[in-house]
């Protein structure tokens, strides 16, 4: 479920915390370092400079439904909280739309989740699918530089993280010595843009070793970027996707949840 929404303009930004059972389904297939059980390289079509990252298409078709179940769940949340518009023009055309941040109470409208339900005059409905997934072992010095998603919404999930906060106090000059001082080294960085007061907000998020199993969903085109980390050896391991609400014939909803290679 939804554990915190950043009020950070009208970023639509919200943290979730994964299940217990999902979270450790999701570490016995990536492991601690890349396995035999992933094997499609993505670096050529991620724009981070990482040299290993990997498509997860190929995980069990059960995990990858419970998986999309999960997030289905958050994308209706995290609707109902932000009151993006429903509508089939909406939905289809993923451009960045100002709004602010609302609670749940006093919520009037109709939810998201009986929207996504409703029958169109064509006789189809939308859902929820997982476009892409994949998995970043990012080691010391890496960085994803800053850049968006396609679909409609994106999410990380922060799955073992091999620093605890003292990362932050360091920052390693160009003598390769290390100086206390606190810095963004290691911060995941979301840039927005606010065409209300017309500049930009640039929000860094300290990710440290208490924060595994915690994921963070928003717009797909929210510009984000990855700092490097410089206190230990091992893999800093993420997971990451893009999902998109897609028109589907009436009783097909369900198919959508299943790996690329299941859909028909």
């Amino acid at each position: 479920m939804i554990t915190r929404e950043l009020n950070v303009g009208r970023s639509g930004i919200v943290q979730f915390k994964l299940s217990n059972d999902l979270y450790k389904q999701i570490m016995e297939y990536i492991g601690t370092e890349p396995n035999d059980n992933i094997t499609i390289n993505m670096t050529d079509r991620l724009a981070g400079h990482i040299k290993k990252e990997f498509n997860l298409e190929n995980i069990k078709p059960k995990l990858w439904e419970d998986f999309t179940t999960f997030f289905e769940s958050i994308v209706y949340q995290y609707e109902d909280v932000y009151q993006f518009e429903s509508s089939a023009t909406a939905l289809v055309s993923p451009t960045y739309r100002g709004v602010e941040s609302y609670t749940l109470d006093g919520f009037n409208k109709p939810c998201f989740q009986q929207d996504m339900n409703t029958i169109n005059e064509n006789g189809r409905q939308w859902a929820i699918s997982l476009d892409s997934f994949w998995v970043n072992y990012q080691k010391k010095y890496e960085f994803n530089p800053p850049h968006n998603h396609s679909g409609h919404w994106s999410f990380v999930v922060f799955m073992k993280i091999p620093y605890d906060d003292d990362e932050f106090k360091y920052y390693q000059d160009v003598n390769a010595s290390f100086i206390d001082r606190t810095g963004i080294n290691s911060c995941f960085n979301l840039q927005k843009v606010d065409p209300w007061i017309k500049d930009t907000q640039d929000i860094s998020l300290r990710i440290s070793k208490k924060h595994e199993g915690v994921g963070l969903l928003f717009p797909s085109q929210t510009c984000h970027s990855v700092h490097p980390f410089y206190t230990s050896d091992d893999y800093r391991i993420t997971i990451a996707g893009n999902i998109s609400a897609v028109e589907v014939e009436f009783g097909m909803q369900e198919q959508m949840k299943k790996p690329p290679s299941f859909k028909l």
